[in-house]
């Protein structure tokens, strides 16, 4: 989820922070109307107490009416001053209609409207003030989740505290910033920590002043400060977190198409040996074992011509040298590339492999064959004819080998998988033992782990028992 990160250079934002500076009033509402109308209250009374007689003294008590009003837009003070106004008025009253003053009226009347201002002007005083810190509040709240990153989080709540509560002093500490202090500690302190999702990111320390102490409000509006300078160093702590993981996605999809790159060489490479392979075990078994063939049947012309013994027999040798020749570059061209590979298939290439092994005296090697198609894709084919050779290499002079082959989805060759299983047994008493014989057969198995991770495939071995070790190989159909 993204980090709350409020922009603040567009004029919508700016408009926003005006409107919070002036509380949006009616035209019955506004200052100049309210004290318009207490004034003409104030002259109303005052003119129709002294046209009437019989009622003055219940006209004179809608006095508290610009009273109140005054005291409600004014505050306090200018609810005093208003009652006292009135107060005099009713005097005036008095003693043009009477000659006289009732001090016990006059004194009734005053304590009343002095209530009505006191009281009025006193929840005015409140509510105003009530407006400013939640203008206050707002301010900063809006400040602090503009603050970018680079932003000093301690700094601005410290600055938002001085100068919305007048503090004597405020020291703010952040983890992973300098602590930030302005003014002297004096009189009552307060101390707050700055917590964000249970972790505490620092801490905020106030003075009011000498001979003040914190009132409520005073305490509730640090915590909602304090409370908005762990979302801003939360916010902030996202924001970083998100730059740095953009960064890491950047680097990773670098890699990435790095790394294909490079797969897509050495994929190039391995197909470019196999061609190569394939030209040279084409140009022995048609070219060179051809043309030894050729000598072979001239030898044959000439012992026939020949009545010499010594001749003969030299002849005869050169025919068993040709015949070796001709043997071991038809080796050659298998073990380069297998011509029944690439004419009958995979599973005639693993039934030469093992009679090949029979017939040399080195080992018996079984094959088991599940789901296995009569041909396959040739890369497929190469892959798994090849890891199967280099494991038989690797295993080395295991006396027993068996080897089992599944292909499983084969018809469906994206999602079709190739899996091999080699169990060998090392049973001469001079294979090396342990670890050393595990880190020589590790090193053996490289290449096929190199071939088989190239496209997308996996190698494991085993130890079952003493001397024997099971290869598994699975890779897909389709690279």
């Amino acid at each position: 989820m993204s980090a709350l990160n409020i922009a603040m250079r567009d004029d919508r934002t700016r408009n926003l922070l005006a409107a919070a500076t002036a509380p949006v009033r009616r035209l019955p509402e506004r200052r100049v109307v309210v004290l318009g109308g207490a004034l003409s209250l104030f002259v109303g009374v005052f003119v129709l107490r002294q046209l009437t007689s019989a009622t003055g003294d219940a006209i004179s008590l809608l006095y508290v009416i610009p009273v109140a009003l005054v005291a409600l837009e004014l505050g306090m003070l200018a609810g005093v001053l208003a009652a006292v106004v009135s107060a005099a008025a009713v005097a005036v009253w008095m003693v043009s209609g009477q000659g006289g003053v009732d001090v016990l009226a006059l004194s009734v009347r005053g304590l009343i409207f002095l209530a009505v201002g006191l009281i009025a002007g006193r929840f005015s005083d409140r509510m105003r003030m009530s407006s400013r810190r939640e203008e206050h509040l707002l301010r900063s709240g809006l400040d602090l989740a503009r603050l970018g990153d680079s932003g000093s989080v301690a700094s601005l709540l410290a600055e938002h505290v001085r100068d919305g509560m007048e503090v004597a002093s405020v020291r703010v500490q952040l983890s992973g910033s300098p602590t930030v202090s302005l003014g002297e500690p004096a009189g009552e302190s307060l101390w707050l920590p700055i917590v964000s999702r249970g972790s505490r990111l620092g801490s905020l320390q106030a003075s009011a002043g000498a001979g003040r102490r914190f009132s409520p409000e005073d305490r509730l509006m640090l915590q909602t400060l304090a409370l908005q300078a762990a979302v801003a160093g939360e916010n902030q702590r996202l924001l970083a977190l998100e730059r740095d993981q953009a960064a890491l996605q950047t680097e990773l999809q670098r890699m990435r198409r790095r790394l294909g790159d490079q797969l897509r060489n050495a994929g190039r490479v391995l197909e470019g040996h196999e061609q190569e392979r394939r030209g040279i075990a084409r140009q022995l078994h048609e070219e060179a074992a051809q043309a030894m063939a050729a000598a072979l049947l001239t030898v044959g012309m000439l012992e026939r011509g020949v009545q010499d013994e010594l001749t003969q027999a030299q002849l005869a040798d050169v025919r068993s040298q040709v015949k070796s020749s001709i043997a071991e570059l038809r080796r050659l061209a298998g073990s380069l590339r297998p011509a029944v590979l690439d004419e009958m298939g995979l599973a005639s290439a693993l039934s030469r492999i093992s009679e090949n092994e029979v017939a040399s005296g080195r080992r018996a090697v079984t094959f088991e064959l599940d789901g296995l198609p009569e041909r396959l894709e040739r890369e497929a084919e190469t892959s798994t004819y090849r890891v199967i050779e280099e494991a038989l290499r690797a295993l080395g002079s295991a006396a027993t080998v068996k080897v089992s082959l599944s292909v499983k989805n084969a018809s469906t060759p994206p999602e079709g998988r190739i899996r091999i299983v080699l169990l060998g047994s090392l049973a001469p008493d001079d294979q090396p033992r342990g670890a050393e014989r595990e880190r020589q057969l590790d090193v053996a198995l490289r290449p096929i782990r190199a071939r088989v991770e190239l496209i997308g495939g996996s190698v494991h071995v085993g130890w079952l028992r003493e001397g024997a070790v099971r290869i598994a190989a699975e890779f897909p159909l389709e690279a």
